[in-house]
């Protein structure tokens, strides 16, 4: 290898390259892009001589040596966990008096629609997007319930909860909706009555504000046309209504407590 040509590429070479100019080289020429100053310089006189070139092959182009036909592995489903999912929403509730965050006049009318989004948003990515409300809807109707039961339970402690920006309770109280018709089949009669009773208890603080997705067409909330799903549905298509272990037992006082983990 020639020396001045070496030199080209030092800092006050030809090319004045500094060490991640040379890197910068070697990805533009596929070369591997570690090593020393000099390596690399090496490596693109190399390449350019098309002298050596097994030294040219990049690292992301090096052969694998995995079987071709091998399935493809699956992603293990690890179930969410409710006493997480529980904790989350009461946090962001919590936050409206103990962040900086909401001490303005106008982000104080932020925090209850980031509450609300936040539920939302559990619901619609543990729920909907991995498929739960088809695979295990009992499971789903237990996540909706426990982000549900913790804005029940403390929504005395939200800041201006009568703002919802993106109307996201609306789209929650649709959602519910999905969910209860799905599991349906697999409820017991118990299942039905505590469910109904905790959206009641729901929807008695949402509709002081407003806030619980009436409809136009019924005359009622979107929550209470779920508790309707609920009440008319023919026990007869039940089956043997089993108890799941996911499934609570009622609880007739107001607020309920945290649905245990499943």
């Amino acid at each position: 290898m020639d020396d001045d040509r070496t030199c080209q590429y030092g800092v006050e070479g030809k090319y004045g390259m500094n060490i991640a100019g040379l890197k910068k080289l070697c990805k533009e020429k596929d070369l591997i892009q570690s090593g020393t100053k000099l390596a690399l310089v090496k490596r693109i006189l190399e390449k350019d001589n098309g002298t050596n070139p097994e030294a040219t092959a990049a690292v992301t182009k090096r052969p694998s040596h995995a079987d071709p036909n091998r399935p493809a592995k699956k992603r293990r489903y690890i179930a969410p966990d409710l006493e997480k999912i529980y904790n989350r929403i009461l946090k962001k509730i919590q936050m409206g008096k103990s962040s900086k965050k909401y001490e303005s006049e106008h982000a104080s009318k932020c925090h209850s629609s980031d509450v609300y989004n936040l539920i939302k948003e559990v619901i619609d990515k543990e729920c909907f997007d991995k498929g739960l409300t088809c695979s295990n809807p009992l499971f789903a109707l237990q996540i909706a319930k426990t982000a549900l039961v913790c804005l029940s339970n403390n929504f005395s402690d939200i800041l201006r909860p009568g703002y919802d920006i993106g109307n996201s309770l609306d789209s929650v109280a649709e959602s519910l909706q999905d969910i209860v018709r799905e599991a349906l089949p697999e409820m017991s009669i118990d299942l039905r009555k505590e469910t109904i009773q905790w959206i009641k208890n729901l929807e008695s603080k949402l509709n002081k504000y407003w806030l619980a997705g009436f409809c136009g067409k019924t005359g009622m909330s979107n929550f209470m046309k779920t508790v309707e799903i609920l009440e008319d549905y023919d026990g007869k298509h039940n089956g043997s209504n089993s108890t799941d272990s996911t499934q609570d037992s009622s609880n007739d006082s107001e607020d309920y407590k945290m649905p245990a983990r499943a």
